[in-house]
């Protein structure tokens, strides 16, 4: 949820950045961009791309989650044969 409320609120000068860097627009600065963005497409220019990042965090948390699981049964799998060895000794 966090990562949802920095989207929100970042994602249009993430708009202006990439817009900025692909030589598509001139601003003055990156609030001069999401007001021009704002003026001439509305507020849902500044939204453009979100559906993709959204799904792009969402697949990316997912991925991780079961990553961390499947490190952790490994490591579980290999510390516990060790652990009863050296307890043996």
């Amino acid at each position: 949820m966090n990562g949802f409320g920095y989207m929100n609120s970042h994602h249009g000068f993430s708009v202006v950045k990439n817009r900025l860097q692909a030589g598509h627009a001139r601003y003055k600065s990156a609030f001069d961009g999401v007001l021009s963005i704002i003026k001439n497409e509305g507020v849902g220019g500044i939204y453009k791309g979100v559906e993709n990042k959204l799904l792009q965090s969402v697949l990316t948390a997912a991925i991780l989650f079961v990553g961390q699981k499947k490190v952790y049964e490994v490591i579980k799998k290999v510390s516990i044969p060790f652990h009863r060895t050296s307890i043996s000794t």
